[in-house]
């Protein structure tokens, strides 16, 4: 092989090797960059006035805020709470209110499945507890299960309902049990950490 052809070989597998490097490395950049976009416009909203009247506070230092990944992305999902008021937050190419949730009516847990799309609104209502399972998706959730409960000092029976086409359905606990395997792929339920929406806070643990 003569030396022009040898150095238009080499050439060529160098502008290959790095056509490749940029393929492979531009969905995580774009990855990168979606979940700064995301995190800048979560910071934008917990920082705005507009969630002292949604809240009905005087102060937004009093609201809590908690991250996690919901859907199976790099960009995660945002819960803001106060009390028994708590909302749901997605981000595509804005930010968007998926839900109100009644959870913190109970507690300030908000229990998810990680990157599955899952996560459970639990509210108290005369004495009966109403616990969803709720399947997010874009910009949207769909509640798929939900159970009831009483408030009792022995133990906790459930009556367990499947939502199929708008309609609840009554399922037995073991027909529960297996849906929920199916739609959580058997992940373990975690609950967010919330944090106080200080500055240092917002900058410490938003990132």
């Amino acid at each position: 092989m003569s030396i022009s052809k040898r150095f238009v070989s080499v050439f060529l597998s160098i502008l290959m090797l790095l056509s490749a490097a940029v393929v492979f490395s531009a969905p995580k950049a774009d990855a990168a960059s979606k979940k700064a976009k995301a995190i800048a416009a979560y910071k934008s909203l917990l920082a705005s006035n507009s969630l002292l009247k949604k809240f009905r506070t005087d102060s937004l230092s009093e609201l809590k805020f908690a991250t996690f990944y919901l859907d199976n992305n790099k960009v995660p999902e945002l819960v803001v709470w106060q009390g028994s008021d708590a909302y749901l937050y997605t981000y595509k190419s804005k930010v968007k209110k998926v839900a109100y949730l009644k959870f913190g009516s109970l507690s300030e847990k908000f229990q998810y499945y990680k990157k599955t799309g899952m996560f459970i609104d639990c509210g108290l209502h005369s004495g009966v507890i109403h616990e969803g399972y709720n399947k997010f998706k874009g910009t949207k959730a769909t509640l798929k299960l939900f159970r009831t409960s009483r408030l009792s000092m022995t133990a906790t029976s459930y009556t367990n309902f499947k939502v199929k086409k708008s309609k609840n359905v009554k399922i037995s606990a073991k027909k529960f049990k297996k849906e929920l395997k199916k739609l959580t792929k058997k992940k373990k339920k975690k609950s967010a950490k919330f944090y106080f929406n200080t500055e240092d806070n917002v900058k410490k643990y938003l990132k």
